[in-house]
């Protein structure tokens, strides 16, 4: 096999680190899920899907998501530290390959591994 560019071992080297912080943000998303009950959770897939084919992306699609949930107070609490969490993930998985990486390439990476390997 021919040698890799310096871009190809970016790109491996961002991989593996995400990689491994990947099980801490699967756990976290885990953790939104189990906030939901199961009549919520197929509303969430329902309009989650909707928007997407709507063109919605980022914090509009996700605030189309929460308003149609109605999640009870205990639930918003629970939710908010839950994202709290997520988040941190995020940015712990933005650090872990800062400089590898541009924003955009990060974005596609990071798509591809949640196909790969599921929610």
């Amino acid at each position: 096999p021919a040698e890799m560019s310096e871009e190809q071992q970016r790109f491996v080297l961002a991989e593996q680190r995400i990689l491994e912080i990947e099980p801490l943000h699967q756990a976290a998303l885990r953790k939104m899920n189990e906030i939901l009950t199961e009549e919520q959770r197929r509303i969430k897939a329902e309009t989650t899907r909707a928007g997407m084919k709507a063109g919605k992306k980022g914090r509009d699609l996700q605030q189309s998501v929460m308003a149609a949930l109605g999640l009870s107070a205990e639930q918003q609490q629970r939710m908010a530290a839950a994202r709290k969490e997520l988040l941190d993930v995020r940015q712990a998985i933005g650090r872990q390959v800062e400089g590898l990486l541009s924003k955009d390439q990060l974005e596609r990476m990071l798509q591809a591994l949640a196909k790969r390997h599921g929610p």
